[in-house]
Order: C-alpha cells, then sequence, then structure tokens
C-alpha cells in the first residue's frame, strides 16, 4: 500500500471533520422544517393581518444566514464550525454572497436632436 495513501486513510482530522458534517446535515433538516414553519406562519399572519411579523422576518434573516454558514461548512468553503460551535451572532445579519463582477455594457441613451428632426420634416 502506498505510504502517503496510509497516511492519507489514517488521518484523524479528516474523520473527525466528515462527523461534523453528519452532525450539520442532521441540523440543516431540522433547521429547514423551521424555515417551512415560519413562512407558513408568516402567510397566515399576512393574511389575517395584512402585514408581515417584524419579529418573525427579523429571525428569518438569522436562519438564512446559520444556514448559509453550515452549507459553507459543508462544501468546504470554510473551515469554521456555525452554531453550536461558535456564539449565535445571527441577530440582525444580512446575508451577503460575494458576487462574480460581470462586464456589462451599458448603452447610452439616444438622445432626441429636435434640429434634425425639424430639417427632416423641412
Amino acid at each position: 500500500m502506498d505510504p502517503e495513501l496510509k497516511t492519507n486513510l489514517l488521518n484523524y482530522e479528516t474523520y473527525k471533520r466528515f462527523a461534523l458534517m453528519l452532525v450539520f446535515v442532521i441540523i440543516y433538516s431540522i433547521v429547514e422544517l423551521i424555515i417551512y414553519a415560519t413562512a407558513i406562519f408568516q402567510i397566515i399572519h399576512l393574511l389575517i393581518t395584512g402585514k408581515m411579523h417584524t419579529v418573525l422576518k427579523n429571525f428569518a434573516k438569522g436562519i438564512s444566514a446559520y444556514l448559509y454558514d453550515i452549507v459553507k461548512f459543508l462544501t468546504f468553503d470554510t473551515e469554521t464550525l456555525p452554531f453550536p460551535f461558535k456564539s449565535w451572532d445571527y441577530g440582525d445579519k444580512e446575508l451577503t454572497v460575494k458576487k462574480t463582477s460581470r462586464k456589462t455594457t451599458k448603452k447610452a441613451p439616444k438622445k432626441a436632436d429636435d434640429d434634425s428632426e425639424d430639417e427632416m420634416h423641412a
């Protein structure tokens, strides 16, 4: 057996990360159910009162940021463990995702040249 392969297969950190990933897959599934319940409650509240429940809206912002952190960990985008391995700091946190820069060309609006139109019609 290749010594490098043997070292990789016996790496404790890899198995530790795998176990943590399984934990966060379960947490993700539970939080997903909470999101569905939040959405249903928000719809019912909107139908009854005609307005959004602001406390629930802020909760939804925090929970979506939490899910984003879980996904980043599960996809190896970060090594930082989400809650409960760090403090819950998702209160009013906005979910910000880095956007790739795209080159877009904006066309300048056409100017109506009144003098040239008058010359054409004259």
